[in-house]
């Protein structure tokens, strides 16, 4: 059989990516389950939102939360958290002395959209799988334009293609990084916020 130099290297390729993705968790036979907790809903309740731990934005009219954990064991806590923006309409707020206290407004409406039904925006600038922080400190600028037409806006932070490194605080004498990680993590990103706004 006679094949061409491009065809193997693009065989190959593919193999190599798919190899990847199967290394990456996508696929999980059901003891890998069992041992991640797949099978267990209640080991994720700690992933739930916090909902006396918003601030407000009044001038925006736009409720808020930095840096919070998306999943259960960050391999780096500076990339693996999630800020979220929700617009004013959707809570019913009580002010605490820490913030505010909110629940589901159910009537409230948004642009086009009600708290029940808005989208979850989720911007993606890591290009070339670079990493990407979330927020630690609010800076609303660039997204209040989302909010105002109902967009619920989370920005998910992700290690990038270099974030590996040796290290003496993990058993395995290294912090795991490097490509899939982006996607790996904007994948448990996604899975957090579907729990929270499902």
């Amino acid at each position: 059989m006679d094949i061409s130099r491009r065809t193997f290297l693009a065989g190959s390729g593919l193999l190599a990516g798919t190899s990847l993705l199967a290394g990456c968790g996508c696929s999980q036979s059901p003891k890998d389950q069992e041992e991640t907790g797949a099978q267990n809903p209640n080991q994720y309740k700690s992933l739930l939102l916090d909902m006396t731990r918003w601030h407000y934005d009044k001038e925006r009219d736009l409720y808020y939360q930095l840096n919070i954990p998306y999943c259960l064991h960050p391999a780096m806590t500076q990339y693996e958290t999630v800020s979220l923006y929700v617009p004013g309409p959707y809570f019913s707020a009580e002010k605490t002395s820490s913030g505010y206290s909110c629940k589901l407004n159910k009537k409230g409406v948004c642009g086009d959209f009600t708290a029940g039904r808005a989208p979850v925006l989720v911007p993606i600038n890591c290009s070339g799988y670079d990493p990407q922080a979330a927020q630690t400190k609010y800076e609303p600028d660039g997204l209040e334009a989302y909010v105002q037409k109902g967009y619920i806006y989370a920005v998910c932070g992700c290690r990038g293609k270099n974030d590996g490194f040796a290290s003496t605080y993990s058993s395995e004498g290294f912090v795991p990084g490097g490509f899939p990680a982006t996607l790996c993590d904007l994948k448990s990103a996604i899975r957090f916020l579907r729990l929270n706004f499902n």
